[in-house]
């Protein structure tokens, strides 16, 4: 069982942060959920992989949506590392704004547990309102670092699951794909999995420039 004190979380989200474009509180606005990006910039060299965050499902057959959802970033001055994304959102009136604290989570793969907690503080936002409907869009948003070959133990894991723990309570889902539901329904099931790809393919280039440039 691993675990991740919070001075240790917040040093490694730092450093991985430092590499991307945006930190947890600036994560942009897409459309597309679960869309998987990548960005190369060329002095200094770096790469970003990213996948907007998609939903989590307690249960794919019956639909039964979680209120979180799940993304993930990963950057080549830090590519043992992957900041995985965690997003809450609500309408609500001037009188009723709601937000989520999210606190950390745990990864379940094969009957192994990783626990890691959160190593910056949930970033709240209500700059959004609806003339409309005068509702507030409300975020919060957090990013929790984790070692990218745990990630990549989902590849090939026959049982793997997410619990997120919020100040709202703790919300659980399966993240291996198969097992009976649909696998072709749009979660986080399937656009992690095409993140993780994206991220060995970088970190297989990464390695192989840096042997020739030996």
């Amino acid at each position: 069982m691993k675990h991740l004190n919070m001075l240790a979380s917040l040093v490694l989200s730092g450093a991985i942060l430092a590499g991307c474009s945006s930190s947890p509180g600036e994560m942009p606005d897409v459309v597309k959920a679960g869309e998987v990006s990548v960005r190369e910039q060329a002095h200094p060299s770096i790469t970003v992989v990213s996948v907007s965050p998609d939903w989590l499902y307690a249960d794919l057959q019956q639909h039964t949506v979680n209120d979180v959802r799940l993304g993930a970033r990963w950057s080549s001055t830090k590519p043992e590392l992957v900041a995985l994304d965690l997003a809450y959102e609500s309408r609500s009136t001037e009188f009723s704004v709601v937000y989520m604290e999210i606190q950390g989570l745990e990864l379940s793969i094969d009957g192994a547990d990783h626990h890691y907690k959160a190593g910056t503080q949930t970033v709240f936002d209500n700059s959004r309102y609806n003339l409309n409907s005068r509702l507030f869009h409300t975020k919060s948003l957090n990013s929790i670092v984790v070692p990218v070959d745990v990630l990549e133990q989902l590849e090939t894991a026959q049982s793997c699951q997410i619990t997120i723990f919020t100040s709202l309570g703790n919300e659980s889902a399966d993240l291996c794909p198969g097992q009976g539901r649909e696998e072709s329904k749009p979660s986080a099931v399937n656009s992690l999995r095409s993140f993780i790809q994206q991220v060995q393919e970088k970190r297989q280039q990464g390695i192989i420039a840096l042997t020739h440039s030996k």
